[in-house]
């Protein structure tokens, strides 16, 4: 159902229909427009998104296509419908790249850059940062480029990478400086700028990007959101530099704007804040006052939905428990009611000679259909049975996740009794030293249990499955291992076909196949040499060959290279590290990608692995 503003749209759209004449201007600037949409104007987003996709097919407007598959994926954004629109902008890049208009390819490496940010895959939306960085190079658009920068520092600083995360950052304020804040807006990348070093632990210098976000900020470029930002960004960095009276005033500040927001998360990050404060000031009653405060409103966040979760499976373990109840039972009745009429059978044939063997043909036939439906009722009881170990594994996964809580509040309250460690006697500190001891071995052990759920069982329930392109994959994947190998003085080349090259696959684990094994072809070449990915195009696959002109591999080692922990006599050239693992898990996930993996090699000549996945 319409909005009332949708329907005005519609009445506009109409108005203007009847007394202007469309063409391609017109379009342009009602997509312009609609780029300054906000969430209350999404059903008039794809109004108009459907208008210019019709009307480009009736002006022969190539470019429409580009326009609207770009407002699709927008608005079902709006919607949270991430994979939908993340769909739509794949579109949008495919169209913009058969045009070769670079603005718009760029635009849609940066959607999707930040669709996959929103889904949380960094990994992902770095590639994508990555590409729209170089498309922006070659575009030469400065705002493009100090964008693609900002981004990417953030992007670097979730993965820890604080080192390329200042030199983005910093070239971002280098370019973008002389242009003006009326020109380019540099808060973010301040921001940005001010959490890596906080991160590495320089607070002075986080604090003097903080503190001129905080200036600007006040001279009335800033909004509530901006200020709470500054507000806790500036208390923590206070609260580790010792000046606490600062601390507390910022702190104060950014509870007092995130209740002016009504933001519940906001509040839960400001009295977290706020009890740290506390603590380090050793004021503990209020410390602990304030932990309660945060703790029952990220409860209210986190465990509501972790909650609605774990009752969700176990409903669904009752009902198939229920099920497969039932099922048992059913063919126990059977094989009971078999058994009566067998014996009413031979009964009668006692007396019934003549008619024995015919009576005994059916009577075979009827036991070997009930065998067949027994043994197709076993099948899917097993099934049943796999699911049920699939949702248990789910709803272990989920209350090892819950237990971090608890063990992580025992040892914040751990450290803060240490600090207080003089006034304690020897027994009472032997006492929180086993409480400490417990609580590591009680987070390490829910750390293992995460870490076999994440990484050590791939299954096909596991495998997200999205279409993207193996060229950019490559690309990016190039441009990851180009600072490594430049420390070797290695040469990485990529070739591949000019057409994009689709496939349906988990982006994320092809991507740790060929990390794998470009990370090894690095590893294992002397200096000066070269590192080839080469890509093949076919009807119903993908051939993705990576070869080396490294120290080789002698031959009646090479069957045993994929099998777990199998270490080789070959060495990495520089003393990088081995664990044996690299091509056991290479080998399991090409595997559970329906492909295939196969190695060539000779001592002092160098390796060629050829992966062979299906689209």
């Amino acid at each position: 159902m319409l909005t009332r503003l949708s329907l005005l749209l519609l009445f506009l759209l109409s108005g203007i229909v009847a007394h202007t004449q469309r063409d391609t201007t017109y379009l342009r600037q009602l997509y312009d427009r609609c780029l300054d949409f906000d969430e209350t104007k999404k059903d008039s987003l794809l109004i108009a998104a459907n208008l210019i996709e019709s009307e480009s097919v009736k002006l022969k407007f190539k470019s429409g296509k580009v326009l609207a598959y770009r407002l699709f994926g927008i608005h079902q954004e709006m919607y949270n419908n991430l994979e939908k629109a993340i769909e739509f902008y794949y579109k949008c890049l495919e169209e913009a790249r058969s045009l070769q208009i670079i603005n718009y390819e760029i635009s849609a490496y940066s959607d999707l850059a930040i669709a996959y940010m929103q889904l949380e895959k960094p990994d992902a939306a770095k590639g994508y940062f990555v590409l729209c960085a170089q498309k922006s190079l070659q575009s030469g658009e400065l705002l493009s480029i100090l964008n693609s920068y900002t981004n990417l520092g953030g992007i670097y600083n979730t993965l820890h990478k604080y080192d390329s995360a200042k030199y983005y950052l910093q070239e971002a304020i280098r370019l973008g400086g002389p242009l003006g804040e009326s020109v380019y807006d540099m808060s973010t990348t301040y921001n940005n700028l001010g959490n890596t070093y906080f991160r590495e632990g320089d607070y002075e210098k986080a604090l003097e990007n903080f503190v001129l976000n905080y200036k600007k900020h006040s001279n009335g470029s800033g909004d509530n959101e901006s200020f709470w930002v500054d507000h806790l960004n500036l208390s923590d960095t206070y609260l580790q530099l010792g000046q606490m009276k600062l601390a507390r005033l910022h702190g104060d500040s950014s509870l007092y704007i995130a209740e002016l927001l009504g933001s519940i998360s906001k509040k839960a990050d400001s009295y977290a804040l706020k009890s740290r404060i506390e603590a380090q000031d050793r004021n503990y009653k209020l410390a602990y006052e304030y932990s309660l405060k945060w703790h029952e409103l990220d409860s209210a966040i986190i465990n509501k939905e972790t909650q609605l979760k774990i009752a969700e499976l176990q409903e669904r373990f009752n009902v198939k428990e229920k099920e497969a109840q039932n099922s048992f039972l059913m063919a126990r009745v059977e094989r009971q009611m078999f058994q009566n009429r067998a014996i009413s059978v031979l009964s009668i044939l006692l007396g019934l000679v003549v008619v024995l063997v015919a009576i005994a043909f059916i009577t075979k036939r009827n036991a070997n259909r009930r065998l067949e439906m027994n043994n197709i009722l076993m099948q899917e009881q097993n099934e049943k049975l796999i699911e049920l170990n699939r949702e248990k594994n789910s709803l272990i996964s989920i209350v090892s996740h819950d237990l971090n809580t608890p063990f992580a509040t025992i040892q914040l309250w751990v450290q803060l009794m240490q600090t207080d460690a003089g006034n304690l006697t020897q027994e009472q500190q032997k006492s929180l030293l086993r409480i400490q001891q417990a609580g590591e071995a009680g987070q390490a052990l829910i750390t293992r249990i995460l870490d076999v759920e994440k990484h050590e069982k791939i299954s096909v329930a596991s495998i997200e499955l999205t279409k993207f392109d193996m060229i950019m994959c490559m690309e990016s994947l190039k441009a990851n291992f180009e600072p490594m190998a430049a420390k070797k003085d290695i040469t990485i080349t990529l070739i591949h076909p000019r057409d994009a090259v689709y496939i349906m696959s988990d982006r994320q684990l092809v991507n740790r196949i060929f990390e794998n094994l470009v990370s090894n072809a690095i590893k294992y070449s002397p200096k000066g040499r070269q590192v080839t990915i080469l890509l093949k195009n076919f009807e119903e696959l993908v051939q993705v060959e990576v070869l080396d002109e490294g120290v080789g591999i002698a031959s009646d080692e090479l069957p045993f290279i994929f099998d777990k922990y199998s270490k080789v006599s070959s060495v990495p050239t520089d003393g990088e590290s081995s664990t044996g693992l690299g091509l056991s898990i290479v080998k399991r996930i090409v595997e559970e990608l329906n492909g295939s993996i196969a190695c060539s090699s000779e001592l002092g000549k160098g390796t060629r692995f050829n992966v062979i996945l299906k689209k």
